[in-house]
């Protein structure tokens, strides 16, 4: 039997779409979807799940978690819930600059070294070599625009750094 293929069965299926829920198989191969329907006489394991429902990942559109895809990438806190995408950068502040932001954190998890990185492509580069367990998306914050532009109200060209 291969055991990475498995079809869930008698799934109460919610498709995201607006559509009401409807009952189905879905079977699952190498961690992709291959088809959804009333699944029978195919070699694999079976997960029988009635009463339970299945939807699409949830977007979490205002998380702070920044640094716990670094710290944590298994991201359990998230995946446990159904969310599968977070948005950072929210409340006008990020990761970039840093301005003592790693150094903050590292001292919350001194058994979690947190890499160094000094621009935005630095630290994507990071979150993809780090793989979390859940897809990310960073807005820039209005703080670090105006921590990086220098903090005194004056009027600034937009050539001028």
């Amino acid at each position: 039997m291969n055991e990475s293929k498995y079809i869930i069965k008698n799934a109460s299926v919610f498709d995201g779409l607006g559509s009401d829920k409807f009952q189905s198989d879905i079977l699952i191969e190498d961690g992709i979807i291959k088809e959804i329907g009333i699944l029978q006489n195919i070699d694999c394991k079976v997960i029988d799940i009635k009463g339970n429902a299945i939807a699409p990942g949830f977007i979490d559109v205002h998380s702070h978690d920044d640094i716990a895809l670094i710290v944590y990438p298994e991201m359990d806190f998230k995946v446990m819930q159904g969310v599968t995408t977070v948005i950072n950068g929210n409340c006008g502040n990020n990761v970039i600059p840093r301005h003592g932001t790693l150094e903050r954190w590292q001292t919350r998890y001194p058994d979690n070294p947190i890499p160094e990185w000094n621009s935005y492509s630095d630290y994507i580069d990071l979150i993809n070599s780090i793989k979390p367990s859940v897809n990310s998306a960073i807005l820039i914050g209005h703080g670090s625009v105006r921590n990086g532009s220098g903090l005194k109200n004056q009027k600034r060209l937009p050539n001028q750094n």
